[in-house]
């Protein structure tokens, strides 16, 4: 028996171990992608992409909108903009069904996601993110529809 629960310890060692350096090279092969419509596709796949990768891809793609201006525009063309916007509207409902005990996990990583959406975000005019907003078109129909 004690033989049985010093192997099951090992293998939760090496599970954690391995865990954290597939981590981590994720993370480093992230960090060299310069691919905007890869990174796109992570970080909007939500059933197949943990939240963590997804994250490291929001990550980058800031990193290549800032580095790289000239891909602003099809970026935006593309509706990844929007799409990008939202992200953090779904993290919110999909969200609402976890129990207590993860609250404080979820609302770190909420605040996470929040951070990278507005570090994409800012690669843009004030005036472009509000038009590409839920709120501009309820506020343009408000002001003309009353």
């Amino acid at each position: 028996m004690r033989a049985f629960e010093n192997a099951s310890k090992k293998d939760t060692e090496s599970g954690s171990e391995l865990k954290s350096k597939s981590s981590s090279a994720i993370e480093m092969m992230m960090s060299n992608c310069n691919n905007l419509t890869l990174l796109e596709n992570i970080a909007l796949n939500r059933e197949e992409i943990s939240g963590r990768i997804r994250k490291y891809a929001i990550q980058q793609i800031a990193t290549v909108l800032t580095k790289q201006p000239s891909v602003r525009r099809s970026f935006v063309e593309r509706g990844m903009l929007r799409k990008i916007q939202g992200l953090n509207d779904s993290e919110d409902h999909n969200n609402d069904q976890e129990g207590d005990d993860e609250v404080k996990e979820i609302d770190g990583d909420e605040q996470e996601m929040q951070v990278l959406i507005e570090k994409v975000l800012r690669c843009f005019p004030l005036d472009v993110v509000q038009h590409y907003s839920d709120e501009f078109g309820k506020s343009l129909v408000g002001r003309h529809f009353g």
